[in-house]
């Protein structure tokens, strides 16, 4: 489940040009052939249409993922082997990503022996509910920046950008209007009443804002931690859409070097052709579809785009070559 992004990029190039660039650019990809561009290219003008149609037509609210409980079974695996769902280190380290926490291996292996309570190398509910306060733990200012969990010391700079991503309309504030309809990157949306209650929190001088040192204020109390995290995972979406050859990897890579707000590139593509590339199972699945100019079943990218974005807290995404349907949409949206 994610939500509204903040806006779409639609990208109109002519067919002639989007079969030429392919063409030119085929020596490093196996399905920029002469006939696979074609067949994309009729797949993109049949899902094109109605997945522009369906964003114009559609702002859906969003069930929100919210609590501890639910940041744990975002990450959580489920199997015969384990009587309850747990966190391997892997997953754990997943986890603090995704809420801004940068850990090292060394820093993670400390933390796991002090949340594994049981000893046997992963993390379940219990842990989890029982540590939470370990491992989210408030930040603290240092001379230069904020030190988070795990020792990493984040500048003023970077925090400024991510303030900038939560400002959505410039205007050196944070309204509880800027954060509703924020992404979250463990899943979810933030609501009006959750952007409310932050701001409740937040806002020291009660002027109905949260100027940039109440925003670092907030990240290093104790009594808000709860909130902070839900900040430091908020994120904006913008959906960059075209043809195949359109340019939009040239449009991502030119937005992201300005660095203003902090920018990220996510290419569905890319993401494709690294699990092809890893030889699992879903990668030759995904390959044998992808050879046939064919779009990939809905739940199979949405789920890929779900675990990318959570790499990016506090940040705008620019989400390349995603929706491509209808449903693509709704699962995005819903």
């Amino acid at each position: 489940v994610f939500g509204p992004p903040a806006f779409a990029i639609s990208i109109e190039v002519p067919d002639e040009v989007m079969m030429r660039r392919m063409l030119k650019r085929g020596g490093g990809r196996s399905d920029d052939n002469p006939e696979t561009a074609r067949r994309r290219l009729q797949t993109f003008h049949e899902c094109g249409g109605p997945t522009m149609q369906y964003l114009r037509e559609h702002s859906v609210p969003v069930v929100t993922l919210d609590g501890t409980q639910a940041l744990f079974y975002s990450y959580a695996r489920h199997d015969s082997a384990s009587a309850s769902p747990y966190l391997t280190p892997a997953d754990l380290s997943d986890l603090l990503r995704a809420v801004g926490e940068r850990p090292s291996q060394a820093q993670l292996n400390k933390l796991i022996s002090v949340v594994d309570s049981n000893g046997d190398g992963n993390v379940d509910i219990f842990e989890f509910l029982l540590a939470y306060q370990k491992l989210l733990t408030p930040a603290k200012v240092e001379n230069n920046g904020v030190e988070f969990t795990g020792g990493e010391v984040l500048g003023l700079g970077e925090l400024a950008e991510t303030f900038l991503t939560l400002d959505g309309d410039g205007d050196g504030m944070v309204s509880a209007e800027d954060l509703s309809g924020m992404l979250i990157s463990t899943g979810g949306v933030l609501s009006i009443a959750e952007a409310r209650a932050i701001l409740e929190r937040a806002d020291t001088n009660r002027d109905g804002l949260i100027d940039f040192q109440e925003f670092i204020s907030m990240l290093c109390d104790p009594k808000t931690e709860g909130a902070s995290w839900r900040l430091r995972t908020a994120l904006r979406v913008v959906l960059v859409i075209g043809g195949p050859g359109s340019g939009k990897g040239v449009l991502c890579s030119r937005l992201t070097a300005q660095r203003y707000p902090r920018t990220k590139h996510v290419s569905s593509g890319e993401m494709l052709r690294t699990e092809v590339e890893s030889g699992s199972l879903l990668g030759q699945q995904c390959e044998a579809v992808m050879q046939a100019g064919e779009l990939l079943p809905s739940s199979v990218v949405t789920a890929l785009v779900k675990r990318r974005m959570a790499d990016f807290p506090g940040a705008y995404v620019l989400l390349d070559g995603f929706p491509r349907s209808r449903e693509n949409c709704s699962d995005f949206l819903e």
